[in-house]
């Protein structure tokens, strides 16, 4: 298996976008969710937002 890239966040903003979720993006949270892990560019890019979350399996079973 691959990790997961920025491409799963942009699809995931765009569902998002097509749902048309009210609120602003601060009360709006993206969670990815990967038991491969994730790229350099989607953790880079994860590091820099309030509204993304990357949860691995270390995350899930051991917590933050």
């Amino acid at each position: 298996m691959k990790p997961v890239g920025d491409g799963e966040l942009v699809r995931l903003e765009h569902l998002r976008d097509l749902i048309g979720v009210a609120g602003t993006s601060d009360s709006i949270r993206l969670l990815l969710f990967s038991r491969s892990g994730f790229t350099r560019e989607l953790r880079a890019v994860a590091a820099g937002r309030r509204d993304v979350e990357l949860v691995d399996l270390e995350r899930m079973y051991h917590g933050d």
